[in-house]
Formats: C-alpha cells, sequence, structure tokens
C-alpha cells in the first residue's frame, strides 16, 4: 500500500543534535590572523553548498580543503562530517538558539560576524576591508566572500564549487546570487585559478555559442529550462525544508 500523502514527516535533527564525528580526510587546521592554514598545505579549496552537484564534490581527496556554510554538512562515505572550515557569516538576529548551539559547538575553524565572535572558541574574523580594498565589494551570498578570501590568500591553485548550481535554487538564488558567484568566478580564472565543477553544472559556462551555433544553443537552453522546471517541481512537492536546505540564505 502506497503511504499516505497525509503521512506525518521524519523528524530531521539540527546539526547541533548529531552525533558529528571527524573525517580522517580532514586537514591539520589553525587559524593565523584572519586565515585558516593547513599543515601540511592544501592548495585545493572546495566549496560545497546543498545544491544540484554536491554529491561529486572531492571529499574523500586530501589534497583537498573543503569549506562548508551554515547547515550544510559536508559527509564522506562513512556519513563523517568533512569539513576543514566553516562559514556563517550571518548576524546574531538571523540565528535560531539551535543554531547558536552549532556555531559554538562547531569542531573547526569557523568565520563568523563581528557581533558573533564570542559564540564559538574558533571563530575566524573575515579581513572584509582589506578584501575590498583590493577587489572592490559585491556581496549578495557567502560563496561570494569565499571566493573573494581565495584570491585574497593568493596560494591556492584550485578552485572547486561544487552544490552551488543556483540556477535550480530559490528566486533569491537563481537571480542575485547566480550573478554574484557567475562573476568572482570570472575574476577567479582570470587570475589563473583552475576551476572544477560538477559535470552537468551551467555555473559560468554556456554549451554553445549564441547566434553562430544558432540551433545548437537554443536546443540547449531548452534542456537547462527544462531541467530548471523539474527541480523547481520536485521542491514544490517536497514541501518542507531538509536538514541541506538553507533557511537564511547563503
Amino acid at each position: 500500500m502506497k503511504e499516505s500523502m497525509n503521512a506525518p514527516r521524519p523528524v530531521i535533527r539540527h546539526l547541533a543534535d548529531r552525533h558529528n564525528v571527524l573525517s580522517p580526510h580532514n586537514a591539520l587546521t589553525y587559524i593565523d590572523g584572519p586565515y585558516v592554514r593547513c599543515d601540511p598545505p592544501r592548495n585545493k579549496v572546495c566549496i560545497y553548498g546543498a545544491g544540484v552537484g554536491r554529491h561529486e564534490a572531492p571529499l574523500e581527496d586530501d589534497a583537498w580543503q573543503v569549506w562548508a556554510l551554515n547547515l550544510v554538512p559536508p559527509l564522506d562515505s562513512f556519513g563523517r562530517l568533512r569539513a576543514d572550515v566553516w562559514w556563517d557569516i550571518h548576524q546574531r538576529v538571523a540565528q535560531t538558539p539551535d543554531d547558536l548551539r552549532w556555531i559554538a559547538a562547531c569542531p573547526v575553524p569557523i568565520y563568523l560576524p563581528d557581533d558573533l565572535h564570542d559564540a564559538s572558541p574558533r571563530s575566524v574574523r573575515y579581513p572584509l576591508e582589506q578584501v575590498e580594498e583590493r577587489f572592490g565589494g559585491y556581496w549578495a551570498c557567502t560563496f561570494a566572500y569565499q571566493i573573494a578570501l581565495v584570491l585574497y590568500e593568493g596560494s591556492v591553485t584550485d578552485l572547486g564549487l561544487y552544490g552551488v548550481e543556483l540556477a535550480f535554487g530559490t528566486e533569491r538564488e537563481r537571480t542575485v546570487e547566480w550573478a554574484c558567484v557567475a562573476y568572482w568566478l570570472g575574476r577567479a580564472e582570470e587570475r589563473g585559478l583552475k576551476i572544477h565543477l560538477p559535470q552537468r553544472s551551467t555555473l559560468g559556462r554556456h554549451p554553445a555559442r549564441y547566434g553562430f551555433e544558432y540551433q545548437a544553443e537554443i536546443d540547449a537552453v531548452k534542456g537547462y529550462t527544462d531541467m530548471m522546471r523539474d527541480v523547481n517541481l520536485a521542491r514544490d512537492v517536497a514541501g518542507s525544508l531538509t536538514l541541506a536546505d538553507e533557511p537564511h540564505g547563503v
């Protein structure tokens, strides 16, 4: 018998209430002013989000740092927390009591806004003024700050974005956030970083030349927009948030 449409949904535990065991693939990290360093160094950074393509992230490759955010836990194949650096740059007003419990318990260095620096013994202050002095300021999501810090540090050779397919996200994500990430991604490519994306990524990519490859470009866009509608429909049917969904923006 099919499950009733009115059956209660399973209760999703908050990240603060999970038994979080660190993955052995994590780096040994330490805080050095506005930076989080790895010992030995890792010059590849994987930015991990909650969206399409996150399952392709190199979570079990020890050459990579993994940067997590908010309430989105990257998990290795054994369900262990695979994160070297955490980010939650939302001010205290955006946090629930459970969110604050997680921030306090987060077992790795975590970038926090100024009004939350007393919330974690592992808090790191983002060097906003220095980054803006060098690159200007265009901040519509956490991913933008992350990419900008990679550029500011200057030691990273490879940058991966997994689960950052904002075109298939909320209305905010597919408009202002997608445009902002594409901008910073372009600046990263200009500076010679090797960019790694999921196989079917649309971020900063277009499969055919507009106009010059007329029909191929039209077909490619139709395939993309059909996929977008399918993802949106699945989200509408699912209804409520899961642990991997983002309650206060990225």
